[in-house]
């Protein structure tokens, strides 16, 4: 029998040598994959790439370190006289994207085009301070300085959308034009709809990617990925709210191009846009999608170039020269009524967003979920059938941790930040002597699910039994929480 502790003990000794030696082998190849970044040269130009070096803005801010600006330029030694076309790339896009668009317009010989990396992408200064579209909009007036280009017209892609009306909204002489491709604007079209919880999306994802980046050892791998850190700080960073005003505020001339299939900046983007610029022009691109400018190139340039013509022969419309009628119709508020339920990938994000939530607060996934119906961006059926999903899965998850670990559940990250011993001793008590009746209780009494299916599953609770009490409960809360939430949207 003596010998017995002294076997366990040897178990427990190899098992935690095991576990040393992993830590110290992933510390070591982290320590060295660090090593090989610092040391890892630049992206280099790429044939044909000219670059600018211009200083690094943080917020309204321009400061004295040095950014590579990185781009290409059909006609660097050209006359004044031809007119400057900039053709804004999206995220995590980089100019490699627009080089279709660029040489479509380059071969009509009429205007200048010029197609940078925005600094964070491509081959341009990937470590900044602030990747906003605002920055990158100072970015843009900091490089036409650079060049001697006074005026120039703006092709904003996807993102760039939001750069073309920053530089508009803090140099509006600055832009002869805006051509708004497949663009982003309104924040209430955007994702959710939601500035606040499309902030929370972004940041989850700006941690994910940041923890791959950092955290792992890839040996450079991951530096120069295109869904990487500088797409989601470009994200996180952006704040799209002011862009309804400054759309508002757009006097100069505007065509918009866009897609009816597009799945990532939705058709009605472009008709809102249409809606508050008066003087805007919008041709629709029946079927076409994101990727307008790779399976479109030949035919949006045959519609920029002439809108650019107009614009220098002084016949292209301004805001003073629109319709009444559409004028008087862009000064009414925004209609929320109008949203269209998400679709595709917006609906998938809504969901999984749904899901993660109610790992984190099962009640404010309900409210969220409710509150998305209320807006018209839910059907009914699916906010709810997603918050009850993920109800299921997260207090599951809560009873398995409880069989699986026991009792030392709560000396654990992060419950023991959410949980006492004495807590938990009481939830136990409370499904001893009440049952499988406490499942259902204790879904209407706050603070009291997660100590009592912890407990149920300390106490090694048959699971099916526990199963369909629990969505038994569930059937019974959910529903209410959502239901109560589409009603009362509006005043939440």
């Amino acid at each position: 029998m003596a010998e017995i502790p002294f076997e366990r003990s040897g178990h427990s000794g190899r098992s935690i040598r095991w576990k040393r030696s992993i830590l110290i082998l992933y510390v070591g190849m982290l320590i060295v994959s660090h090593i090989v970044r610092l040391f890892q040269a630049p992206i280099p130009l790429r044939p044909g790439q000219l670059h600018l070096t211009l200083s690094a803005v943080d917020g309204n801010r321009i400061e004295k370190t040095p950014v590579e600006f990185s781009y290409f330029d059909s006609s660097p030694t050209a006359e004044q006289g031809l007119p400057a076309v900039i053709v804004l790339h999206g995220s995590p896009a980089s100019s490699s994207f627009m080089m279709r668009l660029h040489g479509a317009l380059a071969d009509r010989k009429t205007m200048r085009i010029i197609t940078p990396d925005m600094p964070g992408f491509g081959t341009s200064t990937s470590v900044i301070p602030d990747y906003s579209v605002k920055a990158h909009a100072r970015y843009l007036l900091q490089a036409l300085d650079s060049l001697g280009i006074r005026q120039a017209h703006i092709i904003a892609y996807s993102m760039g959308g939001g750069i073309g009306l920053e530089a508009y909204s803090i140099a509006p002489d600055r832009v002869a034009s805006l051509t708004m491709l497949s663009a982003i604007g309104v924040q209430e079209l955007e994702l959710t709809g939601d500035y606040f919880l499309n902030h929370a999306v972004h940041g989850l994802q700006l941690g994910g990617l940041w923890f791959l980046r950092e955290l792992t050892p890839h040996f450079g791998w991951m530096d120069d990925a295109m869904l990487g850190v500088s797409y989601a700080r470009n994200f996180f960073d952006t704040d799209q709210r002011p862009l309804r005003q400054i759309l508002s505020d757009y006097a100069g001339p505007m065509q918009i191009l866009h897609g009816t299939k597009d799945f990532l900046v939705r058709y009605e983007v472009a008709l809102e846009h249409q809606r508050l610029v008066p003087q805007a022009v919008l041709h629709s691109f029946v079927g076409g999608g994101h990727g307008l400018v790779l399976d479109e190139a030949d035919s949006l340039a045959a519609l920029i170039e002439p809108f650019v013509a107009q614009v220098k022969t002084g016949t292209a419309r301004y805001k003073a020269d629109a319709d009444p009628i559409r004028t008087q119709i862009a000064t009414e508020p925004f209609d929320f009524s109008s949203i269209p339920p998400a679709s595709g990938f917006n609906l998938i994000v809504l969901i999984v967003l749904i899901l993660a939530a109610t790992l984190v607060s099962e009640d404010l996934a309900c409210i969220g979920a409710g509150l998305a119906v209320a807006r018209g961006t839910l059907t009914f059926s699916m906010g709810l059938s997603a918050a009850f999903v993920g109800i299921v899965v997260g207090d599951v998850l809560i009873y398995a941790l409880g069989r699986t670990l026991g009792r030392s559940v709560v000396r654990r990250i992060p419950l023991r930040w959410m949980l006492t011993e004495d807590r938990l001793r009481r939830g136990s008590n409370w499904f001893a002597e009440k049952g499988f009746s406490v499942i259902i209780a204790s879904r209407f009494i706050p603070g009291s699910r997660l100590p009592t299916y912890l407990a149920a599953g300390i106490l090694k609770a048959p699971f099916w039994p526990f199963l369909f009490y629990f969505l038994t409960a569930s059937i019974i809360w959910t529903p209410i929480l959502v239901g109560f939430s589409v009603v009362l949207g509006n005043e939440f």
